[in-house]
C-alpha cells in the first residue's frame, strides 16, 4: 500500500490511464518513462530513482518527506469516475494537506490545559481589513500497519505491500490480501504478488483486465471471468478451489503463464491460448 496524495497526481493518472488503454500490452520501459515524466511535472513530489527491473518508481512526498515505491499499474488502477470527479472540482488556491494518523501521546499533549496568559495593557483599537476566505482543501490520510502503507482520500486509494522475502525472513505468518474486483473499466495488475483467502480476482461488467508479471494465489478460485475480457501474461495463477473459472460471455487470452488448479470453462467462453502456457 503507497502514497500518492495530491489532486495533481490524480489528474496525471488520467493521462496514464488513457495511455495504458491505447497501448494495451505496452512495453514496461515505456510505461516507466511516461510515469516518471508525469510525476516529475508534479511540484509536490520528487522522483528519487527508477528501478526498471522491478518496474517501480521511488519518490518522496515533499510535504511530509515520506518515501514510497509505486508501479505504473498502481497509478492506472485508480477508478476513472473518481478521477473525473476530481477534475470537475474548481481549482483550489491551496494544495491538499497530507494528514498522518494521529498519535495518542501527541493528542494528549495538544489537549493539555495551558496557563492563562497575563492580560496586556489596554491598546488603542485598530481596525484591520478583512482577509479573504481560503477554501478548505480536501485531506489525505497516510496509515501504516505491519509494514504496509495506505494513502487514501478523495479519488485515490493506494496501498503498498511488504515483500514476501521480508515476511519469510521474519518468520511471520503470511498475511492475506484483499481480493480485487474489476467492473466496467480497464485495470492493470502488474508485478504483484497476491495471496487471498477466498476468490482472488473477479472480472465482470465489461471490465478489461491485464495481469502481467504477477503471482496470484487463492484458497478459492484464483481468477474468475464473467462478462469481461482478461489478458494473462508471464504470470502464475493457482487456487485451491480452481485456477480459472469463466462464464459464457468471458474472453480470456493467455501467454507464457502457469495455471495450477482446476480450470472451469463455460463452453461458450472465448479462450485464446497464445502459447507458452502450462496447465496442472
Amino acid at each position: 500500500m503507497q502514497f500518492i496524495a495530491i489532486k495533481q497526481l490524480a489528474s496525471i493518472s488520467v493521462l496514464l490511464a488513457l495511455f495504458f488503454t491505447l497501448t494495451a500490452c505496452g512495453q514496461k520501459a515505456s510505461e516507466l518513462q511516461w510515469s516518471r515524466a508525469a510525476l516529475e511535472r508534479n511540484p509536490q513530489v520528487k522522483v528519487l530513482s527508477v528501478d526498471e527491473k522491478a518496474n517501480t518508481i521511488k519518490l518522496r512526498i515533499k510535504a511530509t518527506d515520506e518515501e514510497l515505491s509505486v508501479t505504473p499499474g498502481e497509478l492506472a488502477a485508480l477508478p476513472i469516475a473518481d478521477l473525473l470527479s476530481l477534475n470537475a472540482q474548481p481549482p483550489s488556491s491551496s494544495l491538499p494537506a497530507i494528514v498522518d494518523s494521529p498519535d495518542v501521546s501527541s493528542t494528549a499533549a495538544a489537549t493539555a490545559p495551558t496557563p492563562a496568559p497575563a492580560l496586556p495593557e489596554a491598546q488603542p483599537e485598530t481596525t484591520l481589513p478583512a482577509e479573504p476566505s481560503v477554501p478548505t482543501a480536501p485531506a489525505y490520510t497516510v496509515q501504516r500497519e505491519d509494514g504496509r502503507v495506505r494513502v487514501s482520500g478523495p479519488g485515490i486509494s493506494l496501498e503498498t505491500m511488504p515483500s514476501a522475502e521480508g515476511e519469510n525472513a521474519s518468520g511471520k505468518t503470511p498475511r492475506y490480501d484483499e481480493p480485487i474486483i474489476c467492473e466496467g473499466r480497464m485495470m492493470r495488475v502488474d508485478n504483484r504478488r497476491l495471496n487471498v483467502n477466498g476468490d482472488a480476482i473477479i472480472a465482470r461488467g465489461g471490465c478489461e483486465l491485464y495481469i502481467t508479471n504477477s503471482d496470484i494465489a487463492a484458497t478459492g478460485t484464483a481468477v474468475t471471468v464473467l462478462d469481461a475480457t482478461v489478458h494473462i501474461t508471464n504470470s502464475g495463477v493457482q487456487g485451491v478451489g480452481g485456477s480459472l473459472a469463466t462464464g459464457s460471455s468471458a474472453r480470456v487470452f493467455t501467454r507464457n503463464s502457469k495455471f495450477v488448479g482446476l480450470a472451469r470453462r463455460d463452453p461458450k467462453t472465448a479462450l485464446r491460448d497464445l502459447g507458452g502456457n502450462t496447465w496442472r
